[in-house]
């Protein structure tokens, strides 16, 4: 099997602009099969996984190979014992994703955020959150994974389904393998009222805990006003 095209040398750049880097290889592959060609090919050296790119962080930046799952955007929906469940792919968009689960199912994931850009890999990988009180990779059900077998050295496909592998694999930074998708057990649609608020300290943030525990506040240190007014006639 040939693998996938090695596009090396090409820039890539954060959604911020604030991380940029070249890396001496850069791969797309469209199987798992791939995926696990490229690990065998580059055992020994540093491989990092990009996705949407949306982060300030500079934990992808890497000089030697680069995963681009882009190609993994399946996403299938199935009923099983009364309960929906989604098998989302390491590529999709979690917007995309949420709109084929609404579609198959009138479900959703038990989390909603207000930025729906990234991948599904980089969503479970990091800390990212939403309506829900814990971050999208509490509610992992499963996750395929891609990573080196200890015994043979050569790369294959693990399937983490409970205990401590996988809650491991939450907010796992990559350190884990290359996740190749994510089975969450979905809820019923529903949406999220946005009310925004001023208050003047944080105890009155805290204080309205009891009646908008899905909270979120932004700290706006300084203030700038400005007044205009017409002038007379001369």
């Amino acid at each position: 099997m040939a693998g996938p095209r090695d596009d090396g040398g090409t820039p890539i750049v954060n959604f911020g602009g604030n991380v940029a880097f070249t890396p001496r290889h850069r791969y797309a592959p469209r199987s798992e099969a791939e995926v696990l060609a490229v690990l065998d090919r580059h055992a020994g050296g540093t491989i990092r996984v990009v996705a949407s790119l949306h982060s300030w962080s500079d934990d992808v930046v890497c000089d030697d190979v680069i995963l681009d799952l882009r190609h993994f955007d399946r996403v299938v929906v199935e009923t099983r014992d009364g309960e929906t469940w989604a098998t989302v792919g390491a590529g999709c968009v979690l917007g995309d994703a949420l709109a084929q689960i609404r579609a198959a199912a009138d479900a959703t994931l038990p989390t909603l955020g207000a930025v729906t850009v990234q991948r599904m890999a980089g969503v479970v990988s990091t800390a990212t959150h939403g309506s829900g009180r814990s971050s999208f990779s509490h509610y992992m059900a499963a996750l395929r994974v891609a990573a080196y077998d200890p015994q043979t050295g050569k790369a294959r496909v693990f399937e983490l389904a409970g205990g401590e592998e996988l809650l491991a694999a939450r907010c796992a930074l990559g350190a884990l393998g290359v996740i190749l998708e994510v089975r969450f057990r979905c809820v019923p649609a529903y949406h999220v009222a946005e009310t925004l608020v001023r208050r003047a300290t944080l105890d009155e943030v805290l204080a309205d805990e009891p009646r908008f525990p899905l909270q979120q506040f932004v700290l706006v240190p300084r203030a700038a006003s400005a007044a205009r007014g017409r002038a007379g006639g001369g």
